[in-house]
Formats: C-alpha cells, structure tokens, sequence
C-alpha cells in the first residue's frame, strides 16, 4: 500500500460528516424553541404587584426584534451547515467510488473491511479467497497502519 493514507481521510470525513449532522439537528431544535417563543402567545406583559400594591411592569421577555434577529443568525447558520453537509456527502460518495475500484488485493480487502464494513469471511468468499489468506492481508493491513 502507498504512503498516502487513504483510509484516514475518508475516516476524518465521516467524522466530519457526523458532527455536521449532530450542529444541524442542534440547531434545527433551536429553531424550534425560538419559534416557540414568537409564535406562542405573541407579545405579553406580566404584571406583578410592588409594594405599593399596584400592579407594575416586572416582565424579563426578550423583544420581539431581538428575538427575531436570533431566529434568522440560527437560521443563516443552520443554512450553512446544510450546505457544508451537502458538499461533504457528494466528497464521500466521490469517494466511495473511488475506492470501489481498487485493483490490489490488499486494497480491496482494506475497503471492504473499513468503508463497507464486511466481515473476513464474506470478503474471502465474494473475492475467492481462502479465510485464512483475507484474515493474514487483514492483520498485515492494521499492522502498517499501526506503525505508520
């Protein structure tokens, strides 16, 4: 196998991939919450007695402009990351395909074993192999990476 490590890279990507999706289902809930807060029973004051006894005006709600100008930066950003996740979704199906197409035996098996997640059997059995040859190409593969 080469120097570049490719089985790295396309797991850093995942990586990012799932901490993009964990930022936009955050964000997607925030949006929620604000929009509750707009939508729920408008604009509302709460009175509370002073010690005078007559009511007074004690309310800790957040303006409406403030809290529109929250919803749309959540909203700007919950936008960006959409994007992003786009543009890393088609990087990782680029390639998934890619590395489907790797000739060397060490290769292919290195692919079906991380990026398709197959056991050493059925990558023996769909490639020809004995178990115990896909199994030694296996171990060989982790101990590189190991040293490297």
């Amino acid at each position: 196998m080469s120097n570049f490590d490719w089985d790295r890279t396309y797991k850093d990507l995942c990586n990012e991939i799932e901490i993009l999706m964990i930022r936009k289902d955050e964000l997607d809930k925030e949006l929620g919450i604000i929009k509750r807060r707009i939508y729920a029973s408008g604009p509302r004051t709460k009175l509370v007695a002073s010690y005078s006894g007559m009511p007074g005006g004690g309310s800790n709600e957040r303006p409406i402009e403030e809290t529109w100008s929250l919803y749309n930066a959540v909203e700007e950003a919950l936008e960006d990351v959409n994007d992003i996740l786009d543009l890393k979704l088609d990087a990782k199906k680029s390639m998934e395909k890619c590395m489907s197409q790797f000739d060397t035996l060490e290769y292919r098996v290195a692919y079906m074993r991380d990026v398709e997640r197959k056991r050493i059997a059925k990558i023996a059995d769909e490639l020809g192999y004995s178990y115990d040859w896909i199994a030694k190409i296996s171990s060989r593969l982790k101990r590189m990476r190991n040293v490297g």
